[in-house]
């Protein structure tokens, strides 16, 4: 019996914030009409931008009917570049023919929140990226208020739990630092003694900054020492300002590996969808996630079974 195909999909979260000049700060922006001054331009390839010499549009845009406060959008970047494919029988690649108004569709969902200002989206390998999103953005208000600026950024949601769930982990797989070379004589017992005689050197080699990185083989079923592992990560929690990256790779029981980044921490969730349909007797052949199917997950990821919202709230410090 064939194995059913599974894709795992990474949802980021961020806060959309507006230059004000009259204060010189950032505020938090409600994009919402925006969004749908964008789904009143017809028809839809007047909906076009150019991101990197690829075309990029928003398709569908709607309030959720359940959640007035929600507006789903579509984004699809469509590639026209390195396409080839194979069969099982030969290691030949062939080169996928497309006429000149064909494209290999890579899409995004994305929900905003409007009482939040908060932006949910989801990461696909090749599918349009926050910086790609914000350039779209950027590109359709400058047509539709006569080339003014949106003055507009995307600030990730902090993740403030990454320190605890490090701590929580099971097994350590990989420790990676990076800090300023004028930190290194305040840094930590524990980051010391792993530095050891190479401390004394850095005043003699110069740079700006230093990169430690401690791992596993791939065998090694007990991982780094986690009594260790664990002391290091509250010292990092106690001088956070001594460091420019502290990531940590460990999983907690059977879990998948997590990534947990102790100093600049983005909060991100995630969903792992069927990506495959039996064709053939019991062969599976991956097909491409149903929009529909992810919009509906979001929500209930967002508002009702992981309630992703309120940990959004927490994270922003945002009460009520």
């Amino acid at each position: 019996m064939a194995t059913v195909k599974k894709q795992r999909v990474r949802f980021d979260f961020f806060q959309v914030l507006q230059f004000d000049k009259n204060s010189d700060e950032d505020t938090i922006c409600d994009i919402s009409k925006f969004l749908q001054e964008i789904n009143g331009v017809k028809p839809l390839e007047n909906r076009v931008k150019s991101y990197f010499g690829e075309p990029v549009r928003m398709d569908s845009i709607h309030v959720e009917p359940d959640h007035e406060e929600l507006t789903y959008f579509h984004l699809t970047r469509m590639r026209d570049e390195g396409i080839a494919s194979t069969t099982e029988k030969t290691e030949k690649l062939t080169d996928l023919n497309l006429s000149t108004d064909d494209f290999i569709a890579e899409d995004a969902n994305c929900i905003f929140d409007s009482k939040l200002r908060v932006l949910m989206l989801q990461r696909n390998i090749h599918s349009l990226s926050q910086s790609g999103l914000l350039e779209y953005l950027k590109l359709m208000y400058s047509d539709l208020h006569e080339g003014k600026d949106a003055n507009i950024s995307f600030e990730p949601v902090p993740d403030i739990e990454s320190v605890k769930q490090a701590l929580n982990a099971t097994k350590y797989n990989q420790l990676a630092v990076k800090f300023a070379s004028n930190n290194v004589n305040v840094l930590p017992n524990m980051l010391e003694k792993f530095l050891g005689v190479f401390k004394a050197t850095f005043d003699s080699i110069g740079g700006d900054s230093l990169s430690l990185v401690i791992s596993i083989d791939r065998g090694n079923k007990s991982g780094l020492k986690s009594a260790e592992m664990r002391s290091l990560i509250n010292d990092v929690k106690n001088n956070k300002s001594i460091f420019s990256s502290v990531l940590v790779k460990g999983k907690q029981g059977d879990a998948p590996v997590e990534i947990y980044d102790l100093i600049n921490g983005k909060y991100s969730v995630y969903h792992t969808f069927v990506a495959s349909k039996k064709v053939g007797g019991d062969k599976q052949k991956r097909i491409h996630l149903n929009p529909v199917s992810v919009e509906e997950e979001m929500i209930r990821m967002y508002v009702t079974v992981d309630k992703c919202r309120s940990v959004v709230m927490h994270n922003l410090g945002i009460t009520g």
